[in-house]
């Protein structure tokens, strides 16, 4: 089967996964992802720490990290091949810089801070807005005027990284079927309680039993489209459902498309079967808010 390129996915897990060495769906491979992203984990506990020290106590910042450290999602998330570990240290680490680079005003520590964004946002574009949205801020708010050429230095090291992955989708032939994750994201976050018309049976897959929802993801304005056609619909509940029922979710216990702590099913697991571990989940479950 001929392959067409797309950029559906961003690049950064998979360039992870091909720097692991014996790239294969053998079981091998993927415990080795497993132990290399286990110890990511453990790299996140202690940025968690060295972030919550810069705002808090010593024991209220080792709390912190003790609380990351026991995390069931944190645990079983590593075992996934999934972007959520290398993301989680690639986004703590970026913040760890930045505000680095802020006590130090340092050159050097605000381009480092760039390029490590650059490189989370290419795991997963969530936080591709952040760089340049610091830039504006400091054109726009007085008291951050000062900031400007850190800003700059910061959002250089940002574009450097970004720009070979904007310019391959500009000069390649991409297969317009496979989409655009944007506009992917867009519609299918659109549905109140990820669910079309409140049916239970379609919870966490609305837009699969949307009458001619794939006419919503043809493109960006389409996409924009639609959203707006629903708030004319439904001013209040779509207003209810952005400004507080999605932020809700996200940061909820469970998963949209999951059970509990787990992405996939999972018959067998020590948060299930050994009494350590099923009290440190029902411990981080009642401690989750």
């Amino acid at each position: 089967t001929k392959l067409s390129p797309d950029s559906l996915r961003s690049p950064g897990y998979p360039l992870f996964l091909l720097a692991i060495p014996g790239l294969d769906t053998t079981d091998k491979y993927l415990r080795r992802v497993a132990w290399v992203q286990g110890a990511m984990g453990v790299g996140s506990v202690w940025l968690v720490f060295l972030i919550a020290s810069r705002f808090l106590p010593v024991g209220w910042s080792h709390s912190a990290a003790a609380i990351t450290a026991t995390s069931p999602h944190l645990a079983i998330l590593s075992t996934c091949l999934l972007t959520e570990s290398l993301f989680l240290l690639l986004l703590l680490a970026s913040i760890h810089v930045t505000l680095l680079a802020q006590k130090t005003k340092r050159r050097k520590a605000f381009i480092a801070a760039g390029l490590l964004w650059g490189i989370c946002s290419l795991v997963r574009p969530t936080v591709l807005f952040i760089p340049p949205l610091l830039l504006v801020a400091t054109f726009v708010v007085p008291k951050l005027y000062a900031w400007r050429k850190f800003a700059l230095l910061m959002f250089a090291g940002f574009f450097f990284i970004q720009s070979p992955w904007h310019v391959r989708n500009q000069l390649t032939a991409l297969d317009p079927a496979q989409g655009s994750l944007m506009v992917f994201t867009l519609h299918h976050g659109s549905y109140p309680g990820f669910m079309y018309e409140d049916r239970p049976e379609t919870y966490g897959w609305p837009f699969r039993f949307a009458p001619r929802g794939e006419d919503a993801e043809r493109d960006l304005s389409s996409a924009l489209f639609h959203i707006a056609k629903k708030f004319q619909e439904q001013p209040w509940t779509y207003a209810r459902w952005y400004l507080l029922g999605k932020p809700g979710f996200f940061l909820s216990w469970g998963y949209v498309q999951g059970h509990d702590i787990y992405v996939y099913e999972t018959p067998r697991s020590p948060f299930k079967d050994d009494v350590l571990f099923v009290t440190m989940r029902a411990v981080a479950y009642y401690l989750h808010w």
